[in-house]
């Protein structure tokens, strides 16, 4: 295993109705398993 955790990634989702009212969003496994295999497999191009 040659993994290393020396970078962070922050993925902030929200939802805005207008500029002034937002939420937080729950995001779902599988979007955030397929970012995070895109960003994986990014590295090895």
């Amino acid at each position: 295993d040659e993994r290393t955790y020396s970078h962070t990634v922050a993925i902030i989702a929200v939802n805005a109705t207008d500029c002034m009212i937002s939420d937080w969003l729950k995001v779902l496994c599988g979007v955030l398993d397929k970012v995070s295999n895109r960003m994986d497999y990014s590295k090895l191009r």
